[in-house]
């Protein structure tokens, strides 16, 4: 028997709203009181109409002049204290196995470059990459699905300690990361789950870091509940 203890829903816009039930609400004033009934215990006296007074037409005011938007800085000069810290953390990751020759920063603020490293060089997006999932999950979907995964167990749950298997039941989550991870396991502690003595088992469409390969995305979620098992890339 499956005992669904928890469900973790992601919403494609805004998710902390959804989570409260915000999102089918369409309307601000959907949230305020209706208006009391009129006083009718009184009859209505008639009122003299009164003449609107003309008053004059304003002349136009003058159109405002656009101010000029910031440009790119001048990619020579970047601020030696802060181009120092960013390439002190380069070298950091470089000695963890992520080659500087892979890295871009570009960091200006107004028309001041703070720091540079090959940031005009074509590279891959990073985490800006979601931006076309994001749009992809919008265009099939809607604004308002849910992806919602949830985690059960079999056997018994006695001191903290399930006597049977974890049970993950994906629904195509394509945002489902090691944060989510990290995120879940710190719910089933606090939920008093400390141990299971089972097997991790995955249900359905359950993708994680963006591997569809159920199996690729268990050994992941296992690691990801065991901070013992985290590799470099979840401290990023």
């Amino acid at each position: 028997m499956l005992r669904v203890i928890s469900r973790l829903g992601v919403g494609v816009i805004l998710p902390a709203i959804a989570a409260f039930g915000l999102i089918g609400c369409e309307e601000e004033d959907s949230f305020l009181p209706p208006a009391p009934p009129p006083d009718i215990s009184q009859p209505e006296v008639p009122t003299t109409p009164e003449v609107a007074t003309p008053t004059p037409t304003p002349s136009p005011s003058p159109t405002p002049v656009a101010k000029p938007t910031t440009q790119l800085a001048a990619p020579e000069n970047p601020d030696p204290q802060v181009n120092a810290q960013v390439q002190e953390t380069l070298d950091t990751m470089a000695n963890k196995g992520y080659p500087k020759a892979n890295q871009g920063v570009w960091m200006q603020s107004g028309d001041t470059l703070l720091a540079n490293y090959q940031g005009t060089t074509l590279l891959p997006a990073a985490s800006l990459t979601k931006i076309a999932t994001t749009l992809a999950v919008l265009d099939t979907f809607g604004p308002k699905h849910q992806f919602v995964t949830q985690i059960g167990y079999t056997g018994t749950l006695e001191n903290g300690v399930i006597n049977g298997d974890l049970v993950i039941i994906g629904d195509r989550d394509p945002f489902f990361v090691w944060e989510d991870a990290i995120a879940l396991g710190n719910a089933l502690i606090d939920m008093g789950i400390k141990q299971v003595t089972g097997d991790l088992v995955i249900v359905g469409s359950f993708y994680m870091n963006y591997e569809e390969n159920p199996k690729t995305s268990g050994a992941l979620l296992r690691q990801g509940l065991n901070v013992q098992l985290w590799p470099d890339r979840a401290y990023l």
